[in-house]
């Protein structure tokens, strides 16, 4: 009912035809009740003048379906569209955050257990996915996440979280749906050739290639070139070290060559310059509460805390 109060007066301006971004997004909300966010933004802001790009996330899923997509082209934008603007449906950039957080607490003011405080953290991180991001346009910030650790128990001294922004790959037919995945988050690249002998600041799980039975992945250089590699008995054996390319300072990943993946999802993540991380127009942030980490540690246990990696780089 909310809802319907807030957009009630933006609707009765723009119930004839819809001239604005705020037209279609107020339109698109009276008119289609699945959306659980929705970003309108015209194409002179990403090169495209004449164009108006709608994206929706669906509460039911990830993305529209196809049928989905036409239903609200027929029936709702021809409807109410004005001639000369060419309205484009496209899907939500999501992109998920893996975290590394450390808890520092002192048990003399915790009467409960340090399972406890960990199950608290790691419930927090939904409630975060719920009213801090989880929409376009809705930035996660460190500073955001270390005041609600704070706010959970008395016995909470600090925290440290480090961040990965982590994206599905989707293979098809030895294909991928996609070659270039911009995360338009500068990467930790405090060098040339920083890490590279470990893998880089990028990454993927591993996957299956056509005709093998061993698994495959990618990781970098600190050069920027993305290698491909066969996992062999626990070692990584390089097949094309020119796999792919890296910008550090943009977070834009490019695949340059096939390499005959089975059907598969796999993700391919990087390490962020900032522990802040940014989204764009049609970009929407999740935190990825399953694969994400919360370690706590006692203020008197230095010997653990100085073997705690607490750098920007996992």
């Amino acid at each position: 009912l909310q809802s319907i109060r807030d957009n009630a007066p933006k609707w009765f301006q723009a119930q004839y035809r819809a001239v604005t971004t705020n037209d279609y997004e107020v339109l698109l909300k009276n008119k289609y009740a699945d959306i659980q966010a929705i970003s309108v933004y015209g194409g002179e802001d990403v090169g495209y003048p004449g164009k108006v790009f709608i994206s929706i996330k669906p509460k039911s899923a990830d993305a529209l379906t196809i049928a989905a997509k036409e239903v609200i082209k027929q029936e709702i934008i021809k409807a109410n569209n004005v001639i000369t603007v060419r309205p484009e449906i496209v899907d939500p950039k999501i992109f998920r955050l893996v975290l590394d957080t450390v808890v520092v607490f002192d048990k003399t003011k915790n009467s409960n257990s340090r399972v406890v405080l960990e199950t608290k953290v790691k419930n927090l991180f939904n409630y975060m996915n719920e009213n801090y991001i989880g929409s376009f346009l809705s930035s996660f910030r460190e500073s955001n996440l270390s005041r609600e650790i704070k706010s959970l128990d008395d016995s909470v001294v600090s925290s440290n979280t480090r961040v990965k922004i982590s994206a599905n790959v989707v293979a098809k037919n030895k294909f991928l749906q996609q070659y270039t995945y911009n995360f338009n988050n500068r990467v930790y690249h405090p060098t040339n050739g920083f890490l590279g002998d470990k893998g880089g600041v990028f990454s993927s799980t591993l996957f299956k290639r056509t005709g093998r039975t061993y698994l495959s992945g990618f990781d970098e250089d600190g050069y920027g070139n993305i290698r491909l590699y066969d996992y062999i008995d626990n070692k990584k054996v390089y097949v094309n070290r020119k796999a792919g390319r890296l910008d550090y300072e943009s977070g834009k990943v490019e695949f340059l060559y096939d390499f005959d993946p089975e059907d598969t999802t796999f993700s391919i993540s990087i390490v962020p310059e900032s522990v802040d991380v940014l989204a764009t127009q049609d970009m929407i942030l999740e935190i990825a509460t399953e694969k994400s980490t919360v370690d706590i540690v006692d203020i008197n246990e230095v010997e653990i805390l100085k073997s705690i990696n607490l750098s920007r780089s996992f």
